[in-house]
């Protein structure tokens, strides 16, 4: 490496963060929640989204294990000062995921495969209430999508919503929408849940 890399390196370093309460004053936790050690958490994947959101925060690395570390929590928390505690616990990012990965013993592809299954399981459950209004489920329907969206579930969120509605509001909602390619407007997720929204508001102010 040349003077002048390890200069600009150097420099660059100079302005990253180093106080980890300020990292975590923007930690977007539906990207990277915390970890128990579950053998269902896909370890491999949690990590990636760790580094993204350090990356993102602008975090200087001699502070990206401390990050990790305060994410975790329950039974590997547990295994965390146990580590501590006989002076094996992990002391630079590197130590860190080799900890991390120790905890889990099942294969990534095994571990995504089960989460993807239990994502569609509860797809299959996810549906408006009797009563329910659309704002109420749109939210139960995010936090689903929001898990899918984790675990690199394949879905197209427009027909996923779509589906889930009560059949009248749906069918309603569908003819708008046809309504609306006829005019060349372009049906993205926030059109469709805009129309849904628009629509209830309109029957109950017949009703």
């Amino acid at each position: 490496m040349s003077e002048e890399s390890t200069s600009d390196s150097v420099e660059t370093e100079e302005y990253m963060e180093r106080d980890l309460d300020v990292v975590f004053e923007c930690w977007l936790y539906q990207r990277c929640p915390t970890y128990d050690g579950r053998k269902t958490t896909d370890v491999e994947l949690w990590i990636e989204n760790l580094l993204f959101l350090l990356d993102v925060l602008n975090a200087h690395p001699d502070i990206w294990h401390l990050a990790g570390i305060r994410l975790i929590e329950g039974r590997a928390l547990e295994v965390l000062n146990e580590s501590f505690e006989t002076g094996n616990g992990p002391t630079d990012w590197h130590s860190f995921t080799q900890w991390v990965k120790s905890l889990n013993s099942l294969a990534p592809h095994v571990v995504n495969a089960y989460n993807k299954s239990v994502i569609a399981d509860d797809y299959e459950n996810l549906h408006q209430a009797e009563k329910e209004s659309v704002q109420a489920f749109f939210e139960r329907f995010n936090l689903w999508r929001l898990r899918a969206d984790y675990h690199d579930y394949t879905f197209d969120s427009r027909s996923a919503f779509l589906d889930c509605l009560n059949v009248e509001l749906r069918s309603r909602v569908c003819r708008l929408l046809t309504d609306m390619k006829r005019m060349d407007i372009s049906i993205d997720f926030p059109i469709v849940l805009r129309a849904a929204l628009h629509l209830e508001k309109s029957r109950s102010e017949v009703k």
